[in-house]
């Protein structure tokens, strides 16, 4: 149960729509949507306007005092069905989880063909119910998913839909009703992402086939060394949001070879990320300095080029071979040239 003090929308008796009390008059009555009995308008001149019950002691009805979890997740679904059908102008905010950069979507007013539907039952994967969902002429265009304690897996809904924080689209609705920005929750790649991570895949792989047929041919106990491109993929990827999937989908299970990252001590799920760390291999842009990485039978030699960051570049390789590549950092050399 929430203690928080929100102001939630009622139905008109009439119509039967869902009515916010910003736009809500005193000549309409208004029923509870939970419990269906009548409210009463509070427009005084002091406090913000609100809707309340009738006093009863019998069976009170606690929506507009102390909502539940479902009752404040069932007012989002109809307050975003509101203010798509009153035409009020709406973007999302999307934060990319890879660039940290924002996109801002805005969703185009209605049309006489269109219709904006709550509980929308289709077809993708199976059966699906959005929470609200934008339809034109049949065709959904857009999906809006409202969060209160669990998120929307990206596998059930179709590109492109929202996920939108509960409460935080209460609160800013109550602060304002006109043009709103309202900030979407998912964590994805943004467009650009998305396409750069691909063409990284697909670099990849060519990259591990050639690995593969140059191990092929090598009969020496000597793992294959690093040439500049795979040190340049490899600043690259660990810069990615999906860095760690992106790895060990083309790295792993290489013949007879270690591929930095391949873990051949079943400890590929452990793999940990360190943000700071990961930032700073990026800036350090570290594949400059790298001349040379080769990878044993246990151990790792590595040679890199005298420079002033020399000292921190030694911390991060350790550290990188260590923390997020599994490395014994008793086995791991590093010469200086």
């Amino acid at each position: 149960m929430t203690t928080l003090q929100l102001s939630l929308g009622a139905i008109n008796k009439i119509t039967g729509e869902y009515t916010y009390h910003k736009l809500a008059n005193k000549k309409d009555t208004y029923i509870c949507p939970d419990c269906n009995k009548d409210l009463i308008l509070c427009q005084g001149n002091i406090r913000a306007h609100y809707f309340r019950h009738k006093i009863d002691t019998i069976n009170p009805c606690h929506y507009y005092t102390k909502p539940t979890e479902t009752q404040i997740h069932k007012d989002a679904k109809l307050l975003i069905k509101m203010l798509l059908e009153k035409k009020i102008p709406i973007s999302f905010i999307k934060v990319c989880k890879s660039c940290k950069k924002n996109n801002e979507i805005k969703i185009p007013e209605i049309k006489e063909t269109s219709n904006i539907h709550i509980e929308y039952r289709f077809e993708y994967n199976g059966l699906k119910i959005a929470d609200v969902a934008y339809v034109d002429n049949g065709k959904i265009l857009y999906i809006f998913e409202i969060c209160n304690t669990h998120k929307t897996s990206c596998e059930n809904r179709p590109e492109p839909w929202f996920e939108i924080d509960a409460l935080s689209l209460i609160n800013k609705v109550n602060e304002k009703l006109t043009s709103l920005q309202i900030q979407c929750i998912r964590s994805d790649n943004c467009v650009e992402c998305v396409e750069c991570i691909n063409k990284n895949k697909t670099t990849l792989l060519q990259i591990k086939d050639d690995l593969k047929s140059k191990c092929s041919s090598d009969t020496s106990d000597n793992y294959c060394c690093f040439s500049d491109e795979i040190l340049e993929m490899f600043i690259q990827i660990i810069c990615e949001g999906d860095c760690k999937d992106l790895w060990l989908n083309t790295f792993s299970c290489m013949d007879d070879t270690d591929i930095i990252i391949y873990h051949n001590n079943n400890t590929c799920n452990d793999v940990i990320y360190d943000l700071k760390l990961i930032n700073d291999i990026y800036n350090l842009k570290l594949n400059n300095y790298i001349i040379n990485l080769e990878i044993y039978h246990g151990r790792c030699e590595i040679i890199i080029k005298n420079n002033k960051n020399i000292n921190l570049i030694k911390i991060l390789l350790i550290k990188c071979l260590t923390t997020i590549f599994g490395c014994d950092e008793n086995e791991i050399t590093i010469n200086i040239t």
